[in-house]
């Protein structure tokens, strides 16, 4: 009964604690949508993106997360799975809405760093619509601005392009 009420609920864990999660509002679903489907269609074979699947952060203490948006190996798709491992995680976004923003900002940004996820976006709807990119380097995010002489095991560079300089990001990140 439990599993059933959590899963129409929507449940995040946390630390352990268990944090229902409400619906986001329709804004806040088309963005995510949009970027799943952009960055799906843009990832290379071996990669694929999906939108509102739970990702295990940490086992001990248990803490689970809905990103708005995944990049994984295709593999991992494949394996059919309800929650993936943050290591199989290339790519995490969220999108801001109201109520969420210290979280995505803080907490998960926190999260996701000591879970080793190597990319972590963070789409904010505005007015006006921004998308902050961040990179794991030595354990920490900092600001990413876009590939350089390092190499990305993950190969966001060609994500990132797709997202800011086409014609389609305008679209995609659209209020309406």
């Amino acid at each position: 009964m439990g599993l059933t009420v959590g899963r129409l609920l929507g449940l995040a864990v946390a630390d352990g604690d268990t944090d229902t999660v409400g619906r986001s509002p329709v804004l806040h679903q088309r963005i995510a949508a949009r970027l799943a489907c952009l960055l799906d269609r843009q990832s290379p074979d071996e990669q694929a993106a999906v939108h509102g699947v739970e990702m295990l952060v940490s086992a001990a203490p248990l803490t689970v997360r809905v990103p708005d948006v995944l990049v994984v190996p295709a593999a991992v798709i494949q394996d059919n799975l309800a929650r993936f491992d943050a290591a199989d995680i290339l790519l995490a976004i969220e999108v801001l809405s109201e109520g969420t923003e210290r979280t995505d900002r803080v907490t998960k940004l926190f999260e996701y760093a000591e879970a080793g996820i190597e990319h972590y976006w963070i789409v904010d709807p505005g007015p006006p619509v921004r998308l902050i990119t961040y990179r794991l380097v030595d354990g920490d995010y900092r600001i990413w601005a876009g590939p350089s002489h390092r190499t990305s095991k993950s190969g966001v560079s060609g994500w990132r392009a797709a997202t800011t300089s086409s014609s389609s990001s305008c679209r995609l990140l659209r209020r309406g």
